[in-house]
Parts: C-alpha cells; sequence; structure tokens
C-alpha cells in the first residue's frame, strides 16, 4: 500500500530480496513525529538491536559456501549497520556494543574496511561498562589486535591480542583463546620472539585439533604457511598450505580459498616454478574479485604484473601492477603502496619511459621513509641510481647505491630475481666509469643521505676529501650483517624492546621486527639470549 501510494521506493537487485527505501522527506516528517511523541530512542534502541541480531546470524554465515551473498548483504546495509552501532556506543551499551564489533570484523576485514573497523572496536573496548563484559570484550579484544596486524600496528596489536589471552584463559573459554593465542603467536614470530611463538603455535593448533574446528584450523595454518614462507622454509610452507587449502575446499570458503591459493603460488614462484604459480595466482584472483575483498585483488594483481615481467610481457605486466595500485591507493596501505610504487617505477623502467619511473620511484621512497620500511628505502634507491644511469649520470647512479648498501646487504637481503638485477647494473656501473672511480663513487655514498645523494651535483664532491672516504671504508661485520643489522643486534643484546629500539632508531617496530628476522636467519639462532650471546662472542658489544 505504501509502495503504492509512493511513500516508499523498492530497489531490487538480482539474487538479492528486495530493499525499501524511505523518500527523505518522509523520512524527516516520521522522526519529527518520533520526537514529539517521545517514542524517538525507543526506536533507535528497536533498530539498534534488530540489526545486532542481523550481525550476529550473518558471521554464522561468513564461514562457508554462503560467504557471498552475505557479504552483499552487509554492504547493502553499511549505513544502517553504522547507525545502529553509533547509537550503542553514544548510549554506553557496551555489551551490545562490544558483540555488534565482534560479529562484524570479519566482515571489515574481508572489505577491506581496516580503519573503519579499528575506529569503532576502539570506541566499543573504551566505554565504561566494557570491562564487566568479559566474554564479548575477549572477541572484540582479539578483533582489535588482528585488524591492528593488518595494518602493520604491532605494539597496539600485541598489547590487545595479550590481553584477550588472559581474559580467555581466566574465562576458560577454548575457542577464544586458540584464535588469540594463534593471532598472538604471529605478532612474537614477527617480532622475534620465536621460541615463544612456536609456543603459543603448538598450543593454538592442539586445541583447533581437539576441537574439530577446521575453519579456524584452516585460517591458522594458511598464517602459519606464509611465515614459513618468509622464513624459506619452502617445504614446510607447502604441507602447511596444502592442509589449510583441503580444509577451506571441504568447507567451501571462498576467503580461506583464496588466501590459501595466493600463498601457494608465492611459494611456486619462489621455487621458479612460474606455470603453477601463475595458476594458483589467478585463480585466488578469480576468488577474491567475487568476494570484493580489495586487499587480495590488489596482492594478486601485483603477483600477476611480477610473473608477467618475469616471462617478458610488459604490457600485461604494467596493466596488473597499475589495475592493482587502484585498490592499494583505496586500502590505504602504506607498505602495499610503496610496495607497488617500486614494482610499477620498475617495470616503465623496463617500458623506456625514464621520467614516469624517476616519478614512481621517488613517490615509493617518500612513503617508505615515512614508515620507516627500510628494505623498500633500499630498493627505491636503486630504482633510481637506474634512473641516473639512463640519464648519464654515473656517479650519481654510484653514490646512490652506496647509500642504499648501508641500509641492506644486498648478496643477503635480496630476492634472486633482485639480486641479478642489482648486479647487472653495478657491473654496466663499474665498466662505464672504472673500477676506481667507481668505489670512490660508492664509498662517498655510504656517508651521505639519501636526500644528498640525489641532490649533489654529478661533479661535485661530498663535503668530506676523497682520501678521507677512501682510507674509511665501510666496515665489514660477519655473517653478512649490515650496519643497521648489527645497530638492532646491540640494542636488541641490551635487553630494549622492539619498540623501544624502533623509537631509538626513528624506524617503524615493523622495521625493526624485519631487522630481527634477518639477524637470526644470517646468525643461525631463534633467541633473544642466543642472539647476545652472538653478539659477545664476536666482539659486536
Amino acid at each position: 500500500s505504501l509502495l503504492d501510494k509512493s511513500l516508499l521506493l523498492q530497489s531490487v537487485q538480482k539474487g538479492q530480496e528486495p530493499n525499501l527505501l524511505m523518500l527523505l522527506t518522509v523520512r524527516e516528517y516520521g522522526l519529527k513525529l518520533l520526537r514529539e511523541r517521545g517514542e524517538i530512542e525507543q526506536c533507535q534502541r528497536a533498530h539498534a538491536l534488530y540489526y545486532l541480531a542481523f550481525v550476529e546470524e550473518a558471521e554464522l554465515h561468513l564461514k562457508g559456501i554462503q560467504q557471498i551473498p552475505w557479504m552483499a548483504r552487509l554492504e547493502g546495509e553499511q549505513e544502517n549497520l553504522r547507525l545502529a552501532l553509533a547509537w550503542l556506543i553514544e548510549h554506553g551499551e557496551a555489551e551490545y556494543a562490544l558483540c555488534f564489533c565482534a560479529a562484524l570484523w570479519r566482515f571489515w576485514h574481508l572489505r577491506g574496511y581496516w580503519s573503519e573497523g579499528r575506529r569503532w572496536l576502539e570506541a566499543s573496548l573504551a566505554l565504561p561498562q566494557a570491562e564487566g563484559s568479559m566474554l564479548a570484550r575477549t572477541k572484540a579484544l582479539c578483533a582489535a589486535g588482528e585488524l591492528a596486524y593488518y595494518q602493520d600496528d604491532y605494539g597496539v596489536a600485541r598489547t590487545r591480542l595479550e590481553e584477550s589471552v588472559a581474559l580467555c584463559r581466566a574465562l576458560a573459554v577454548d575457542r577464544e583463546l586458540a584464535n588469540a593465542l594463534g593471532a598472538l603467536g604471529v605478532i612474537m614470530h614477527i617480532q622475534g620472539e620465536h621460541a615463544i611463538a612456536r609456543s603459543l603455535h603448538e598450543e593454538s593448533e592442539a586445541i583447533y585439533r581437539r576441537l574439530d574446528s577446521k575453519w579456524e584450523l584452516s585460517y591458522f595454518l594458511r598464517k602459519l604457511a606464509f611465515l614459513s614462507l618468509q622464513e624459506g622454509s619452502l617445504k614446510r610452507a607447502m604441507v602447511l598450505a596444502q592442509e589449510a587449502l583441503t580444509l577451506a575446499q571441504v568447507l567451501g570458503d571462498k576467503s580461506l580459498m583464496a588466501n590459501t591459493f595466493a600463498t601457494l603460488g608465492q611459494i611456486a614462484a619462489r621455487e621458479n616454478d612460474l606455470t603453477h604459480s601463475m595458476a594458483h595466482i589467478k585463480e585466488s584472483l578469480t576468488l577474491a574479485r567475487e568476494l570484493g575483498n580489495k586487499y587480495l585483488i590488489a596482492i594478486a594483481l601485483q603477483n600477476l604484473g611480477y610473473l608477467a615481467a618475469l616471462q617478458g610481457n610488459l604490457i600485461q605486466a604494467a596493466a596488473s601492477a597499475r589495475e592493482g595500485f587502484k585498490f592499494v591507493r583505496e586500502l590505504g596501505d602504506k607498505l602495499l603502496i610503496t610496495t607497488t610504487l617500486h614494482t610499477l617505477g620498475y617495470l616503465t623502467m623496463l617500458r623506456g619511459d625514464i621520467s614516469e619511473a624517476a616519478a614512481y620511484f621517488q613517490e615509493g621512497l617518500s612513503v617508505a621513509q615515512e614508515i620507516g620500511a627500510e628494505r623498500h628505502i633500499s630498493l627505491h634507491l636503486m630504482g633510481l641510481a637506474e634512473v641516473a644511469i639512463a640519464e648519464g649520470h654515473l656517479k650519481r647512479a654510484a653514490r646512490l647505491f652506496g647509500v642504499a648498501e648501508t641500509i641492506l646487504n644486498p648478496n643477503v637481503d635480496l630476492m634472486t630475481a633482485e639480486r641479478a638485477d642489482y648486479e647487472r647494473v653495478v657491473e654496466s656501473m663499474r665498466s662505464k666509469l672504472g673500477d676506481k672511480a667507481f668505489k670512490t663513487a660508492l664509498a662517498e655514498g655510504r656517508i651521505l643521505t639519501p636526500e644528498q645523494a640525489l641532490t649533489l651535483p654529478e661533479e661535485d664532491l661530498v663535503p668530506r676529501s676523497p682520501a678521507s672516504v677512501i682510507s674509511q671504508p665501510a666496515p665489514t661485520y660477519p655473517d653478512g650483517l649490515t650496519p643497521r643489522q648489527v645497530e638492532v643486534l646491540r640494542l636488541l643484546a641490551e635487553g630494549q624492546t622492539v619498540d623501544q629500539i624502533a623509537e631509538q632508531l626513528v624506524v617503524s617496530s615493523r622495521t625493526v621486527s624485519t631487522h630481527i628476522t634477518a639477524i637470526y636467519r644470517k646468525i643461525q639462532v631463534n633467541s633473544r639470549s642466543a642472539a647476545t650471546r652472538y653478539a659477545i662472542e664476536h666482539g659486536l658489544i
């Protein structure tokens, strides 16, 4: 009847229930009457509780074959969800707000609403009565920790997850405990505390297997596979990823499958199996597009661009990278932004567009410096060195390589393809400049900042005599450790935390964690105490 009178409109999308929309003027008039009659709060509360029930029902369907239609329903109700959650927080309904966030966080994660999700979670956790809502609080704390992890905010992630673990143990809730333990273990692994991380992972896995929690186990094993891949343990990574994929396929969960196919593609690429790598990543991209998962789409497109470049298809490589960059910008993930800018710069250089490549590398360098991502700072400096070579500025290029080498060790910290490219460029510079001039410029770069190396005129000398530069070569350290890694190792041996080291070196916690992982790999230890012994035995402290 209301539709017939044009007081409501009906929106119909294929495969979904009709959606009824109220005309703005009718809505405003209705709200006015509710206020006049004193019924507005009762109505808003009913609305908030209706959508709480809705998101709790949706949560049950976000794991499995109904995932995509329920994701679409949640997307279509975004404004109602925001309005309901805002009302609960504004009126101090702590338990309801925490339950709302705990049910909705996986949607925020899958759709890339990371920052928004964290804002809602932190606002709910800060409510005065939130301390009393124990079970809801454990789930919200774990969700807040997970989203902080995805945004590389490891300090906050660890704090939230440690609190969640403590509450779960006190309440004896096993499933929630396993979730929090697994997530916390990943953070501690990244931060170099491998022995503790391993014990947390073992406890988490044991609980999942005892409870027969297939979805959670698949999600967890895929994360462990990715960590093993980063460490170079390809066989273990493959075993973990294959089990994760089998479980995901049994469940019919496309999100789990998409993530696991992406990891399998990366494993295959590391084994130089480009055919299987391409197939896995294309499968991941197809599923990610169905899900509308911006992060996975961006990662898949970036990986496809890299593989296309290896196969010599620069047009396809550039197209994939540019499409992926649109999603990266939307997500606002700065680490992914700087990585994608380097890929675009590299592909543009191969295509011969020097000025566009320089712009990509410059922007990528700026973002990498902003977040303290030192490896990416070095990669962008090397990219700008190639630009300098193309422009005929060979000394500037050598100086830029000198700056880059103070941050990472090319023979250890670069992947195979990156190292091959680095060696090719270095040999080209050496042959054109001559060995002596090349070594002099390289040594000059080691005492410059990136800004100095980029702006110093081609023929100008650094503000120190060449003799002084040559007589003070860069120090060498055992097992391929770079000067920066030795600096981190010394602070680690002093007992400083990851966050304290980051603050002292003016870099991000993620960068420090990356350094610690690389240090442990190079010196073949897996604990702080062993690293301290190594530093003492080698006279580094």
